[in-house]
C-alpha cells in the first residue's frame, strides 16, 4: 500500500516537473490545474475571447455549433494545441455529445497514433479507467516530456482502487 501512494505521488511530481511552463503576463492566461503551475497557451486564450465576443453578440445565447465552429476555426489554425482541444472536449461533454467527441478524437487519433497529444485527448474520451490509463500511458511512452500524458496517467491511477494501481 505504502508502495503505490509513493507511486501515485511520483506520477503527480512527474507530471508537474515535465510541464513547460510558458510565461505570460496575461491575467487571462492563468489556468487553475495543479495549483497554478500551468499557463494557458495563447491559442486557447484567444479562442476564449471569440467565444466571449460571440456571446456578447447574441445576448449570452450559447449555440453548440456556433461554439463549436469557433473551435474549428481556432483547431484549424493550432492544431498542436492540447489546451486548445481540451476545451473542444469540454464543449462535447457540457452538451451531452461524448459519444460524437469520441467519434472525432478517435478519427484524429487514427490519423497519426504515433502523437502523444492524439493518445491522451483519445484516451480522455473513454469512461473506463483501464482505456484511459492505455492511451495516457501510451502518450506518456511516445513523448515522456508531455505533461498531459503523466497528469492524465496520474489523475486516473489515484481515482483507481489501490488493489488496481
Amino acid at each position: 500500500m505504502k508502495r503505490v501512494a509513493v507511486c501515485i505521488v511520483a506520477t503527480f511530481l512527474l507530471a508537474t516537473l515535465s510541464c513547460d511552463k510558458k510565461n505570460t503576463d496575461n491575467a487571462d492566461a492563468a489556468y487553475d490545474l495543479t495549483a497554478g503551475i500551468y499557463k494557458k497557451d495563447q491559442p486557447s486564450i484567444e479562442c476564449d475571447r471569440a467565444i466571449r465576443a460571440h456571446l456578447q453578440e447574441e445576448d449570452g445565447v450559447f449555440s453548440f455549433e456556433a461554439v463549436r465552429t469557433i473551435y474549428d476555426r481556432y483547431m484549424k489554425q493550432y492544431p498542436n494545441s492540447t489546451e486548445l482541444a481540451r476545451s473542444l472536449q469540454d464543449l462535447y461533454y457540457r452538451f451531452d455529445m461524448m459519444d460524437l467527441m469520441k467519434i472525432r478524437f478517435r478519427e484524429r487519433y487514427k490519423s497519426d497514433s504515433n502523437s502523444a497529444m492524439n493518445s491522451y485527448l483519445y484516451g480522455r474520451s473513454f469512461n473506463e479507467s483501464s482505456e484511459q490509463k492505455y492511451y495516457y500511458r501510451r502518450a506518456t511512452e511516445i513523448d515522456s516530456n508531455y505533461y498531459w500524458g503523466w497528469f492524465g496517467l496520474a489523475t486516473t491511477l489515484t481515482e483507481a482502487p489501490f488493489f488496481d494501481t
